[in-house]
């Protein structure tokens, strides 16, 4: 078993499409929900100028003989120290076996290495995005995902989140939560409405190509809906 970084300009590169099809789609059919290949490979191929302004955007692949069998992206903002895995899913037949661990161990490894480069010891929370069972009928593996990133200390932020649409052809969501690391426990259970949003703003400017983050509907309806000066983490 092992994890790649697929990067332009290696031959990882040519099996993108191969991962997306193979591992995303199959994980993620709301159209809603996963961003497109086109729309993956315009911020992979852009990876250095996000660099350059101190967003860190990676797509793991994890890879058995000659297959992939699991894919994980995810996002380093310098502004708040803190990372987003946008994405992380295992192919079916290959689940218990240790795939999403082993690509969360490289990807940890890579988010430490971004915050020593900006300047940090360590990186301070780390964000997922999770279904919310409740607004489901058939809940099963919601529930699944949600108790597997609980038994990693994801928790539930109390937060109202709204996931803006991650291009023109897709609509926002509203079911999903957004779930908490802390990284560095010097922070405790909370996080502060000016870290949330600074991730949030990153987020949708160098994550989902929104020019103008404070402007965006979405985003001001959480400001309007988030008004506390902290907002708890809720281990479940």
């Amino acid at each position: 078993m092992e994890v790649i970084e697929i990067r332009v300009g290696d031959k990882s590169y040519e099996r993108l499409e191969e991962l997306y099809n193979e591992i995303l789609l199959k994980a993620f059919p709301d159209g809603d929900e996963l961003e497109s290949l086109d729309n993956i490979r315009f911020y992979l191929n852009n990876a250095e100028k996000l660099r350059a302004i101190k967003c860190n955007y990676h797509i793991l692949a994890c890879i058995i003989g000659d297959k992939i069998v699991g894919g994980l992206i995810g996002d380093y903002y310098a502004s708040c120290n803190s990372c987003l895995i946008e994405y992380i899913a295992t192919d079916y037949n290959y689940r218990g076996m240790g795939v999403s661990k082993k690509m969360l161990e490289y990807f940890y490894s890579l988010q430490k290495k971004n915050a020593i480069n900006n300047g940090k010891r360590e990186i301070d929370y780390i964000f997922v995005e999770c279904e919310n069972p409740s607004k489901f009928n058939d809940n099963v593996n919601m529930i699944k995902r949600i108790q597997y990133w609980n038994h990693l200390k994801y928790y539930k932020l109390d937060f109202k989140y709204i996931q803006a649409a991650l291009d023109k052809e897709k609509q926002s969501i509203d079911f999903l939560n957004l779930f908490c690391y802390v990284n560095n426990r010097s922070l405790g259970n909370e996080v502060s409405r000016e870290n949330i949003f600074k991730f949030l703003h990153d987020f949708q400017k160098y994550s989902l190509g929104i020019k103008n983050p404070s402007n965006h509907k979405d985003f001001i309806k959480m400001l309007e809906e988030n008004t506390e000066k902290k907002f708890k983490i809720l281990p479940q």
